[in-house]
């Protein structure tokens, strides 16, 4: 009965598969020393189908005809996201980081959504747009770490120019997968997995002339068992059940999240970091205001003194300009003559160092209008 509710889940199938993906791509980035790409994407494909087909073999008997029909299209389906994309991933990772293969992964939706409007005229809505815009600009903030020079500055590695291509394949075999014929989907993923074994073992014949080994340690079969089960074969399957149940657009949303299971995953299990735009390891990076700055250990008694009314008068400046105003009414503020904050109801001012978390506690909001 629980099986069958969250075969009818579209939602949860798709966090679900989301979740095996961002580690998919955790395991695929401490990996990537340990097995060449195009190997690991054969054997991980590989081991799916094992566990596919005796599942699917009373379907195909069944679907046969129809995928013979269509074999072009399951053959393109295969190729992009089967083995191309797969395979593109994994050679992105070795020469970029998993956080940063997960934020570029965000823009999937986007992706998705400009080649279904291209391939089939479909527009989206006024709310999925906005959606992705949040998204890919919260995205742009990280990645520059919310600096305008850095954003300036930024240049793109090999490996995330690789892993872009991959989320534009990706989000192309999302958007024809509406053309995929009327089959069981035990039975399209088990034809889908076959061609894309086959397409690909070429790349890995191709790595193994070239000197490229597997090192056969127990991470490296580990990370080999968990992609064949998890991501390759149940993670699909429950993406394309998600697709069919809500469709390509709201489908590509649930990829969003991706960077928030897989960045938790990477900073725990690869040591890898994330900048972060208000505090950091190096402390408050909250921007001084004017006239301000920060103590140090060799300020004399007045020179802080004379630090904390600088603030205090800056601040107190900057709330008449943009129209500081209180969220109660019974705690009404209004800037003194001196620089400090008094409260109406009250005659007896405020030092000076309080006037900032007494503006805090009774929920001083500003005004942008001004």
């Amino acid at each position: 009965m629980i099986v069958r509710a969250l075969w009818f889940n579209g939602r949860v199938l798709l966090a679900l598969g989301a979740l095996s993906w961002a580690a998919s791509v955790v395991v695929g980035r401490g990996a990537a020393e340990l097995i060449p790409p195009s190997l690991f994407t054969v054997l991980r494909w590989a081991g799916a189908f094992l566990i596919v087909a005796p599942l699917a073999y009373p379907h195909l008997h069944r679907d046969w005809r129809p995928l013979w029909r269509r074999r072009g299209l399951i053959a393109v389906l295969a190729f992009l996201g089967v083995g191309a994309y797969n395979n593109m991933v994994y050679h992105g990772l070795h020469s970029t980081t998993a956080v940063n293969a997960l934020l570029l992964n965000s823009a999937t939706p986007l992706f998705i959504i400009v080649v279904a409007f291209f391939l089939f005229g479909e527009r989206p809505s006024w709310r999925q747009l906005l959606a992705i815009l949040i998204s890919v600009a919260g995205v742009v903030v990280i990645a520059a770490e919310g600096s305008w020079e850095v954003l300036r500055q930024l240049s793109f590695n090999p490996g995330d120019v690789i892993i872009m291509l991959a989320v534009l394949f990706y989000a192309i075999y999302s958007a024809l997968l509406r053309l995929r014929p009327a089959v069981h989907p035990l039975s399209f993923l088990a034809a889908s997995i076959a061609l894309g074994v086959v397409m690909m073992a070429p790349f890995a014949a191709y790595e193994y002339a070239e000197g490229a080994r597997l090192v056969a340690t127990p991470f490296a079969i580990g990370s080999l068992v968990y992609s064949a089960i998890f991501p390759a074969a149940m993670a699909y399957l429950f993406y394309n059940r998600g697709v069919e149940l809500i469709g390509a657009a709201r489908a590509g949303q649930y990829i969003h999240l991706m960077p928030v299971f897989g960045i938790l995953l990477a900073v725990i299990f690869l040591g890898e970091t994330l900048h972060l735009l208000c505090s950091g390891a190096h402390g408050p990076q909250r921007p001084l205001r004017s006239g301000a700055r920060r103590r140090t250990p060799s300020d004399s008694p007045e020179q802080a003194l004379k630090g904390t009314l600088s603030r205090s008068a800056a601040w107190s400046s900057d709330a008449r300009r943009c129209g500081w105003r209180s969220s109660s009414r019974a705690c009404r503020w209004r800037v003194g003559p001196e620089g400090a904050l008094r409260r109406r109801k009250r005659r007896t001012s405020r030092p000076a160092g309080s006037a900032r978390s007494g503006a805090r506690a009774c929920g001083l909001r500003p005004d942008r209008r001004g």
